[in-house]
């Protein structure tokens, strides 16, 4: 019976406490870009040591992107994206860059480890998906690989990337293989 009551006791206890974290998060909470729908903050840079970078994109005018300074700034949805390494290219045009493609519901913090040990040696670029991450999408975005693929395609060409080498994972496989043909 007293081990019942304990039990109890420290379930409670960790509700109230659950509780009480909910309601200090939500009440401290402040969207870092509420114009373009990004409705969160952006994560510690002890745990996502990157500049954040962001591309605006068009899905009216087959998915025309253009470089932002401040997501804040515009009310088109936006793209994050991290652009790692490029201080140690010496031939931009012949060094290797990685382009890493991520699946669904993950986001470019999936590669954060890997980005921060190889953007010594490549240009390391990871793409947050319209949707996932510090992405945002309109509401008529269908998602669909094709879709994917040409706002991905579009950025590519935007940062004028060559000798690309793709890491993918889960259905990053089938966009990054749209961009490679």
């Amino acid at each position: 019976e007293d081990m019942e009551t304990n039990t109890y006791l420290i379930f409670l206890a960790v509700c109230l406490l659950s509780c009480l974290l909910i309601f200090w998060y939500k009440k401290s909470f402040v969207p870092y870009a509420p114009n373009c729908g990004l409705k969160f903050a952006l994560p510690p840079h002890w745990l996502y040591p990157f500049q954040h970078r962001w591309m605006s994109f068009d899905i009216s005018n087959d998915n025309q992107v253009k470089h932002i300074d401040d997501p804040t700034q515009t009310k088109l949805p936006c793209i994050h994206y991290i652009d790692e390494g490029r201080e140690h290219q010496k031939d931009a045009e012949n060094d290797i860059c990685l382009l890493f493609c991520h699946g669904n519901p993950t986001w470019s913090f999936l590669y954060r480890k890997m980005i921060k040990k190889l953007r010594q040696h490549y240009r390391c670029i990871s793409i947050d998906c319209p949707g996932f991450g510090l992405s945002t999408a309109p509401k008529t975005y269908t998602f669909s690989t094709q879709q994917q693929a040409t706002m991905l395609l579009q950025v590519v060409e935007k940062l004028n990337l060559n000798n690309i080498v793709l890491v993918q994972q889960d259905w990053g496989g089938p966009t990054g293989f749209y961009v490679s043909l």
